[in-house]
Parts: C-alpha cells; structure tokens; sequence
C-alpha cells in the first residue's frame, strides 16, 4: 500500500512509457485539490485536507515502541568536470535558500534534485510552469519582484 498526502501523486512530463506503481501496488492519494485527484490515473484519490486526515490516521494506530528509523544519508555529488550538475546547483541553492524564499523556476526535468536539496518552508515558495511552457521563469519572477 501506497498512501500520498498533501501533494499530486504523478508528475505526468517527460513521459515514461511503462506502469506507474510496482505489480501489486496499490496507492491511495489525499488531496485538497479535486483537479488532481480527478487525474491520478490508478486506484482511489479522496479530497480531504491533508493535516485533518493524518491527525485522524495517527489517532487510529496502536502505540508502538520501535525505534524512529535512521534517515538515509544524503547521496554525494560528484564534482563537476567543467560545468555544473544539476545536483549541484542546487545543492548551492538549497544552501543559501532563505526561508522567506521564493523560487520561481522552469527546471522540470531537474526537480527531482530540486525537491531533494531546497527546503521549501512556507506556502507561496515555489512556482511553475505546470504545462512546461519555456519562457515562463524570468517575468514571473520580474512580477513577483514588483518590477
């Protein structure tokens, strides 16, 4: 069983040919955004709020006394040979991210490195593009700068 709270369960682009969970999988997504629980395209998607459906979850499970399990280290970047990595970058932006931040970005084939290394504190912090559109990066962040 998979459970997705709080946030869309696919990032449909680029496209991947191939099956979207493991054989035997099932995924159970809550979301407050019924647009995106329309599309998920497997098992069930139920609009809740997310904090609400935790809290009501938690209350629900037996006390336990395992151990919390140990976070995994972080994966090291190897140094660039002449340019910078997409890793890299923002494993520099993560670093230096203040938490009023507002990252606007295109880099959609590098989110996956983004949402690993840039801590994204409040709500309003990071904005896109969702259909891809190049070109969209520079006046959104003009706007948002009141320029």
């Amino acid at each position: 069983m998979i459970l997705a709270v709080g946030s869309p369960v696919f990032a449909y682009y680029p496209y991947a040919p191939g099956n979207y969970l493991p054989r035997g999988a099932e995924l159970v997504a809550v979301i407050d955004d019924p647009d995106s629980a329309a599309r998920a395209p497997v098992n069930d998607a139920i609009v809740a709020d997310p904090a609400m459906t935790l809290l009501s979850l938690l209350e629900s499970l037996p006390q336990t006394s395992r151990p919390r399990p140990v976070p995994h280290p972080r994966a090291a970047i190897p140094r660039p040979l002449d340019t910078l990595s997409t890793h890299q970058v923002f494993e520099i932006v993560g670093q230096l991210f203040p938490t009023d931040g507002i990252l606007v970005s295109e880099s959609v084939n590098g989110a996956a490195a983004m949402w690993d290394r840039v801590k994204f504190r409040r709500p309003g912090s990071y904005l896109f593009c969702a259909a891809g559109g190049l070109g969209f990066a520079f006046p959104g962040a003009a706007a948002l700068s009141g320029w």
